[in-house]
């Protein structure tokens, strides 16, 4: 008996055979094609001649046009984009701390009120530009990373002591965002577990 449609199978016809790696028609697979079933292998799928599941589009090795493409689309972009966030928002806080510290706001600055910890606050800024010149430095990102935390964590409580309790001045509003800039440029610097 042959089958009603050219190249269907016809579950009735038991005299019919498939050639290997073509598939019968709407009713079920073949058997692979041996060039399938030894790419499988070397990528750890099925490890059986007879497997009867259909082809996985997700077993196929990575084609040669999608290898050389981004993994991720931040990746992408982070190529495309002249200057990274991270390196953006670590000068802006090297900017904010010494406006905030420096410029009078009623008749009095930070830095005349409190030097050792506009100091430390001026030590924690710089050290925050660390991932910006890690490999210059000879460090790796993971430790770049590292001190740059630190510092951010130090201008925080710098942040916390001295600059909350007059969170109203000018002044204050520098500090702020130099605290908050040097954070998120620690946190989309290099280095970082993500």
């Amino acid at each position: 008996m042959s089958s009603p449609i050219p190249g269907f199978f016809d579950p009735s016809d038991e005299t019919v055979s498939i050639p290997t790696g073509q598939l019968p028609g709407p009713l079920g697979y073949a058997e692979p094609a041996p060039e399938y079933l030894e790419a499988l292998n070397h990528r750890g799928g099925p490890r059986h001649a007879g497997s009867q599941r259909p082809p996985d589009p997700r077993d196929h090795a990575t084609p040669p046009w999608a290898a050389s493409q981004p993994r991720s689309r931040s990746a992408g972009r982070a190529r495309r984009e002249g200057v990274p966030l991270a390196q953006v928002l670590a000068v802006l806080a090297m900017i904010a701390l010494p406006l905030g510290l420096f410029l009078p706001d009623n008749g009095r600055s930070f830095w005349s009120g409190a030097q050792a910890w506009s100091l430390f606050a001026i030590a924690c800024g710089l050290v925050q530009l660390v991932p910006l010149a890690g490999t210059a430095l000879g460090l790796a990102d993971q430790r770049a990373w590292r001190l740059a935390v630190a510092s951010a964590g130090g201008l925080l409580v710098f942040w916390v002591l001295l600059v909350l309790p007059s969170i109203e001045s000018n002044a204050a509003f520098a500090l702020t965002v130099a605290t908050g800039s040097a954070i998120g440029g620690v946190w989309l610097s290099p280095g970082r577990h993500r």
